[in-house]
């Protein structure tokens, strides 16, 4: 017969007020005072007391014993002069300096001001901490696409009730709920249901969202490229040198080689057809905004279509659309050319940075066109953005920081990836930020987050 487990109930809170509950096991728990977390599931309080003779744990103790609180070395500031006001601006950016450059806030342009968004995320290990960013990406059209951290935290678990409570509360923190027109995540049954999409008991479900279109075209690319290898049983040159040596000393048959390349294509060909037919015809209804070719009504008319079912784009809207097409078609017609020709400037986000620019500073309505580019721009192609996070989260979280928090973790992934400006940009931001510089000058700056 098992063991019964023992739990940190309320006569031992009581006893060790130090000691709290840890995520949604009753016997995991934190001491606050090292910053240590164990288990109290074998012998309940018998295990604090060993903890409490630990010697991490009785250094911490000197250390408080031996220690006050930093503030009590800082004046209180309350009224900052301006020589006050310069150092802080200076102790900012060092700050930012130091987490911007790796060594031992918020971004100004918020996904609010976006008409769409996209979400991603993932989870990861940090020893038996498992860490869960959210991504959010859209695009601005005079700007292009931005991807931001919206949020890192730790989740206890990982299944589909879980995610998408703390994506749905985040949206709404944010207040872009509303606005999310796409969900990109692992290709598990938790997260999308398996190839068919059928099932309700998983993230995509719940979140009730459309799938990513920004990979249509080049999945298209690679497929129609697979199913040719297969008919005509291509095989590169080194391949067929090798085989031909390999013939001729009578190692191997060339019919059995293309046999197992026929396999190849033919199986990699399958597995496209079964994990990116989803959805398929609406992807190619926005083939046209990479803008690769001269514009057509009828592409856009597809595309509005699509928009007003959704009941993203009103109904009436479609005759000032065209008024818009008239304008882009124009335009795009001019420009395709020197486009095409121009490598440097080979994505769609770019082009349409530049056309929009150009509609802006002329004066020419387009903001019709405007919501659908948001709209498909938004979308992501790859999960790879949420892996860099998991990157830059074991650079900065090392073996040697140990103690290293949680918020604290968060508050530099979010400077790293969220703030782009420079050293001397986020200086004369500091400047221009009365409110940010007291907060820098006062004592708040010394509290644990």
């Amino acid at each position: 017969m098992p063991i019964r487990k023992c739990i940190f109930n309320k006569t031992l809170q009581e006893k060790y007020p130090f000691i709290k509950l840890r995520g949604i096991c009753p016997s995991d728990v934190l001491c606050e005072k090292c910053s240590t977390q164990f288990s109290v599931s074998y012998g309940g309080g018998s295990d604090v007391e060993q903890h409490l003779r630990s010697e991490k744990h009785k250094n911490a103790d000197r250390a408080a014993a031996a220690s006050h609180p930093l503030q009590r070395y800082f004046k209180n500031v309350n009224t900052p002069t301006s020589k006050d006001l310069e150092i802080a601006a200076a102790e900012g950016v060092w700050a930012y300096h130091t987490v911007q450059e790796n060594h031992s806030f918020r971004s100004n342009d918020s996904p609010s001001t976006a008409t769409w968004a996209s979400i991603s995320t993932d989870a990861s290990n940090h020893g038996s901490q498992k860490m869960f960013p959210i991504l959010v990406r859209y695009f601005l059209p005079y700007e292009g696409v931005q991807v931001k951290i919206l949020e890192f935290k730790e989740l206890f678990g990982e299944n589909s009730d879980i995610i998408v409570s703390y994506v749905a509360d985040v949206l709404r923190e944010h207040n872009i709920l509303s606005k999310i027109v796409a969900f990109c995540g692992d290709n598990t049954n938790c997260n999308f249901g398996g190839s068919e999409r059928k099932g309700k008991n998983n993230v995509f479900a719940k979140l009730n969202q459309i799938t990513a279109i920004e990979v249509a075209k080049v999945i298209n690319e690679l497929r129609a490229n697979l199913e040719e290898k297969l008919s005509s049983i291509f095989l590169p040159y080194s391949v067929r040198r090798l085989l031909s040596d390999l013939q001729k000393k009578g190692e191997v048959q060339e019919d059995y080689v293309k046999s197992i390349a026929s396999d190849f294509y033919k199986t990699t060909t399958e597995y496209l057809q079964q994990w990116t037919s989803y959805n398929h015809s609406e992807l190619q209804i926005f083939k046209w905004v990479d803008l690769r070719k001269i514009l057509t009504w009828v592409e856009v008319q597809k595309s509005m279509d699509v928009l007003i079912e959704k009941g993203l784009i009103g109904s009436e809207q479609d005759t000032e659309a065209f008024d818009e097409f008239t304008l882009f078609s124009s335009y795009v017609s001019d420009k395709a050319e020197e486009w095409n020709s121009d490598f440097s400037n080979k994505y769609a986000e770019h082009r349409w940075i530049e056309v929009f620019q150009y509609f802006r500073d002329n004066n020419l309505n387009h903001t019709i066109f405007q919501k659908i580019v948001e709209y498909v721009l938004c979308m992501p192609a790859t999960n790879a953005p949420v892996e860099r996070i998991f990157s830059l989260m074991n650079n900065l979280w090392t073996a040697e920081k140990t103690q290293l928090q949680v918020s604290s973790l968060k508050a530099m992934l979010l400077t790293k990836v969220n703030f782009k400006m420079s050293c001397t940009e986020f200086y004369s931001f500091l400047k221009s930020s009365p409110d940010l510089l007291q907060q820098i000058c006062s004592n708040e700056k010394y509290t644990s987050i």
